[in-house]
């Protein structure tokens, strides 16, 4: 992805802010399972993607915000990593959604633990 395609994308998911945001990404990695959808591109069966999210701010009324973005399997293996500031998750998201593939180990080098 280039920087003028990164600009625009980052401009239009500022108007969104608000909600929250979901991205199915390609994964060769097993989420224990990963969301899989047959024959979803000719001649490739059986791809697996996990669901990445931008929450927004989740912090309780009263307390500090946090931001958090997280990438979770279709069952109940995930991982996340929080911010203290909307542009700093917002940059975490735009990078993890324009990795080719979303791996748990590329996901650990960006900082993400397991949830």
């Amino acid at each position: 992805m280039n920087k003028q395609s990164i600009k625009k994308l980052k401009q239009e998911f500022a108007k969104q802010l608000s909600q929250r945001v979901e991205v199915l990404k390609e994964t060769d990695d097993d989420w224990h399972g990963s969301y899989v959808y047959p024959d979803w591109y000719k001649g490739v069966q059986n791809q697996g993607f996990v669901k990445v999210s931008f929450h927004g701010n989740i912090a309780v009324p009263g307390n500090d915000p946090m931001w958090r973005v997280s990438a979770w399997g279709n069952d109940d293996l995930g991982m996340d990593i929080d911010f203290k500031t909307e542009a700093e998750a917002t940059e975490m998201f735009l990078t993890v959604i324009s990795l080719n593939k979303v791996n748990k180990q590329q996901l650990r080098d960006l900082g993400f633990n397991f949830a």
